[in-house]
């Protein structure tokens, strides 16, 4: 074979290899997807709880509220009410807390075959997800109640079937984060003042605070302990103020004793 043709063979294979080779690096290889279309050559694989790709270093994959309650309802195939926002009391080691959860309830006749086995799918589905009964927070079985507390990283839910008054009994599951407290005892609310500036509110992440709020009681300086956890939550605390020699919040209701 001529030398000059043996040449041109060789140098068109050598273009021909690099060209393919970028084709493959540059159009072929960086579009590669896994089973759930994700680009997994780019860092990016399938979270179940966002229930999408996500690149690792970018975005986590953790365990949400909402990921728990999508699929709660999937198991369930119940026409459930959602609540966007709930109170809840948490036992934690030191303390207990109140933190605001979302969640999804069903209501039918009393001790009804759907409520019970929605109870059921339920329990077995955070057990299967890898949640455990919180030891701070034992479970409670009267007869008319069934509340379960569980835990799993920074989520907590709370499972409950529960027969009302009405001859109706309901089914509710709400998750929210512990951490992401209602309120705080670090405040001025109920002591004596001069003026404002003897009145402040401690930040500490919240705007909410548990206050002595009880009907019984129309001012603070009524109270035996003004901080004591009485009956409700107060809304959207930013500050207090001295209103008759004593500090209140600003948007405080109650200031009339008459």
């Amino acid at each position: 074979m001529n030398k000059n043709i043996l040449i041109k063979i060789i140098i068109a294979a050598v273009v021909i290899l690099i060209l393919g080779g970028v084709f493959y690096y540059w159009i072929l290889f960086p579009n590669q997807k896994d089973s759930h279309k994700c680009l997994f050559n780019q860092g990016y694989s399938w979270c179940d709880f966002k229930n999408k790709c996500v690149k690792e270093g970018e975005e986590d994959c953790s365990l949400t509220q909402d990921w728990i309650l999508s699929e709660a309802k999937k198991i369930i195939g119940l026409d459930l009410n959602v609540i966007p926002k709930e109170t809840v009391k948490w036992n934690t080691r030191e303390e207990e807390v109140a933190f605001s959860a979302k969640g999804i309830y069903y209501l039918d006749v009393l001790r009804a075959e759907k409520i019970l086995k929605g109870f059921e799918d339920w329990d077995k589905f955070l057990n299967e997800t890898g949640f455990e009964i919180d030891l701070y927070n034992p479970a409670v079985t009267d007869g008319k109640e069934m509340i379960l507390n569980y835990t799993k990283g920074k989520i907590a839910c709370v499972l409950s079937k529960v027969d009302n008054p009405n001859d109706t009994s309901s089914l509710s599951l709400f998750c929210g984060n512990p951490d992401d407290r209602l309120y705080n005892f670090k405040s001025d609310f109920g002591k004596g003042c001069n003026v404002d500036t003897d009145c402040g509110l401690i930040p500490d992440g919240c705007r909410k605070i548990i206050v002595c709020r009880s009907k019984n009681y129309e001012f603070y300086q009524d109270c035996a302990n003004p901080t004591v956890k009485v009956s409700e939550l107060d809304v959207d605390i930013n500050s207090c103020e001295c209103f008759d020699n004593q500090c209140v919040p600003k948007n405080e209701k109650f200031r009339s004793k008459n």
